[in-house]
This record gives structure tokens, C-alpha cells and sequence, in this order.
């Protein structure tokens, strides 16, 4: 009868385990915080804009690039898209680095006339 005990308890803890990373997985999808920083980009594309921007300044790289990426799909113009994607290529966090990818991205940026003065100076 024990065994049957111990594999409910572990089958209970296991569930409680996968809900609770559920629910922070949520907490972190909503919860990235307010950026404020406004660029040339339409509103569709500065939503996503913003979204990778706040989740570069808290380290979850993945998602920003995601949503830089986003971003520029919506709006292949809008430099600030690649400007993010290229910064979201470095991880100073653990020392680490795709500079072949981040000039790959780079190489997107161009000037045009709708930049502000504020987008010339990245």
C-alpha cells in the first residue's frame, strides 16, 4: 500500500510543479513592465517594438528577438526593428555573443526619411 502512496504524492507534486511553471510563464509573459520610447515605426509595429524592448532590458532574449523580428515583418522599413534584434544578439549577462548574426542584421539599417533625429543617433 505504501508504494501507491508515494506514486500519488509524487504524481500530486509533479502536477503542482507544471501548474506553478505555467503560471509564472504567464506572470513573465504580462508582466515585462511599461517602455516608453517612442520611433518612426507604425503603431502595430512599435506594439512590437516595445514588447522586445522590454524584454532585452530583462534578459529574455529569445522573446525579444521574437518580437523584434515581429516588428520588422509588419514594417520591413522600420530600422529600430533590426536595431533591437541586432542588441538582443548580445548576452552580457553570460558573456555571450553572435556578432556574426548581430552584423548580419545590421546590414538591414539604412537612412531614410523617416527617421528622427533621436533613431539617426543609434
Amino acid at each position: 500500500m505504501r508504494p501507491q502512496k508515494n506514486n500519488r504524492r509524487i504524481q500530486f507534486l509533479l502536477v503542482a510543479l507544471i501548474a506553478a511553471l505555467a503560471v509564472s510563464v504567464s506572470a513573465q509573459n504580462s508582466q515585462l513592465g511599461k517602455v516608453e520610447f517612442p520611433t518612426s515605426g507604425s503603431e502595430k509595429a512599435q506594439a512590437h517594438f516595445l514588447r522586445g524592448l522590454a524584454a532585452l532590458h530583462s534578459f529574455w532574449y529569445e522573446e525579444a528577438l521574437e518580437a523584434f523580428r515581429e516588428a520588422t515583418k509588419i514594417e520591413p522599413d522600420f530600422m529600430m526593428g533590426y536595431w533591437g534584434e541586432a542588441m538582443a544578439h548580445n548576452h552580457p549577462l553570460w558573456s555571450e555573443q553572435d556578432t556574426a548574426a548581430a552584423r548580419q542584421v545590421i546590414g538591414k539599417i539604412k537612412e531614410t526619411p523617416r527617421l528622427t533625429a533621436r533613431e539617426r543617433a543609434r
